[in-house]
């Protein structure tokens, strides 16, 4: 397992961060600006109805992205054994 990641570190670390970015503007487009508009249009707070929305699209896009990063690291493993030849 270590040197898989030796190999894709890049591909790993730009993984990890893209989630971080991604969960952030999930938790604040959710629970800030849809929260306050269904506050001001129906006068109440769903938070359940919002904490069941981020899961949902939290895991998603794990899946997304994941699918992205075994993208990624299989055209590097086809890059480095083209040119190891």
């Amino acid at each position: 397992m270590r040197q898989f990641y030796n190999h894709y570190k890049r591909q790993i670390d730009s993984y990890f961060s893209t989630v971080q970015s991604y969960t952030y503007f999930l938790v604040f487009f959710i629970f800030i600006i849809k929260g306050i508009i269904d506050l001001f249009q129906k006068g109440h707070y769903y938070l359940l109805k919002y904490l069941q929305a981020a899961a949902t699209s939290f895991l998603s896009g794990l899946a997304f992205f994941g699918i992205i990063l075994a993208i990624e690291c299989l055209y590097e493993r086809h890059r480095r054994k083209k040119y190891q030849k």
